[in-house]
């Protein structure tokens, strides 16, 4: 007679324990707004840049005016912002590629699934024009054949927000939204020679009631905030870089390093950044229920997927409904003078759009199934009674 024996108990904790969720890799390469038809992130903001330079001053209120910012603050770095004429950089990845990656992507959306027809709200943050009263304040402003970008500053031994870059947050959709997925885009440059030093933070997203901490060593509780930013390293190595609740678990992978005075970096040089070169960042987060650990990070650098980081956890109840919108931060740092730029320094930016939606947690994107838990429990106990009649 059959008879279950401790390998058989092994096996039964085993397949019991297989998780219940069972996700695909997203494409390898894939332009943002095909990564966002395919998380039906179906509304959106692109946040405006001037058609001429601007002074300090007016930079700030421009940035204050058109990019709705949290309590319509710039937290630092106002003598740090300038809008000025695009830079002659190369561009990461050209434009006609670019185009076949959206009709690739589409037409292999088209043919592996069908989704529900949603109809697309497009919420373009438009430009304030500049009132007469600040015409004083634009002397020398030259008008440009294109869009001006972001010049951010770091003054040479510069180190964390307080003393150089920027930080502020955007709300493009206001300050109370439902959104639980978001994908931030935007092109960021490194002049030629660009000095590393030890790191630096560049933008990304944060979400949670609490919108000033989840940074500079303020750990997240679960309740209070999230924040997702990217960093670079020595010798342009890139990484996300973010405070979410961690657990000796999730610690204890080869790919994610802990902090618990800071933030978590998560898979640090699965990417480079280049200087002399624009490159499009594609941030895609998707909150987790808040009990379960399916949130989900994705990267992508010039349309090519860097980083892909499922099973987070942003936040343990919902405290935390949404994500709220960009969390611009960059500075050098690192919270001590070995982090410092030598020299002044600047980075650039253009081309800033944040897509939003709600669509089910890590079943939006076509490549994410999830697989009910009854399903698998049934393939479990179905295969342990197998084993343990046949086997044993």
């Amino acid at each position: 007679m059959a008879r279950f024996t401790t390998r058989s108990v092994w096996l039964v904790l085993f397949f019991a324990g297989r998780p219940s969720h069972i996700r695909a890799t997203d494409p390898s390469t894939i332009s943002a707004s095909s990564l966002a038809n395919l998380y039906q992130l179906f509304t959106s903001s692109t946040l405006s840049f001037p058609s001429t330079t601007l002074s300090q001053p007016s930079t700030v209120s421009y940035v204050q005016s058109s990019w709705l910012l949290a309590n319509n603050l710039v937290e630092s770095g106002q003598t740090d912002m300038l809008f000025v004429e695009s830079p002659n950089y190369a561009v990461g990845m050209k434009r006609d590629e670019r185009a076949l990656n959206d009709e690739e992507a589409s037409s292999a959306s088209t043919s592996s699934r069908k989704t529900s027809t949603t109809t697309k709200s497009t919420s373009t943050v438009n430009a304030k024009a500049l009132s007469a009263t600040t015409t004083t304040t634009m002397t020398g402003t030259t008008s440009l054949p294109t869009p001006a970008v972001l010049q951010i500053t770091y003054p040479a031994n510069s180190y964390s927000h307080q003393t150089g870059g920027a930080e502020f947050y955007s709300l493009p959709f206001g300050s109370t939204t439902q959104y639980t997925t978001m994908l931030l885009t935007y092109e960021v440059a490194f002049p030629p020679n660009f000095n590393w030093v030890q790191g630096g933070k560049l933008p990304g997203l944060r979400g949670g009631p609490d919108r000033v901490g989840c940074s500079g060593g303020a750990q997240p509780d679960g309740s209070d905030c999230f924040s997702v930013r990217l960093m670079w390293r020595p010798g342009g190595a890139g990484e996300v870089y973010a405070y979410i609740p961690t657990t000796p678990a999730f610690c204890s992978q080869s790919e994610i390093i802990c902090n618990s005075d800071y933030g978590v970096s998560i898979q640090r040089g699965a990417f480079h950044f280049s200087p002399n070169t624009w490159q499009t960042i594609s941030l895609l987060v998707q909150l987790n229920d808040p009990s379960a650990a399916n949130g989900l990070v994705e990267l992508y650098v010039n349309n090519h997927l860097a980083i892909s980081q499922p099973g987070l956890v942003f936040r343990t109840n919902e405290s935390i409904a949404s994500i709220g919108g960009m969390f611009f931060s960059t500075f050098f740092g690192g919270s001590d003078p070995s982090w410092a730029t030598p020299t002044q320094q600047y980075t650039y930016y253009r081309n800033v759009e944040l897509r939003a939606g709600t669509p089910s947690n890590n079943n939006g994107n076509g490549g994410t199934s999830v697989i009910g838990s009854t399903w698998l429990e049934l393939v479990a106990l179905l295969t342990t009674i197998v084993l343990g009649i046949f086997m044993f």
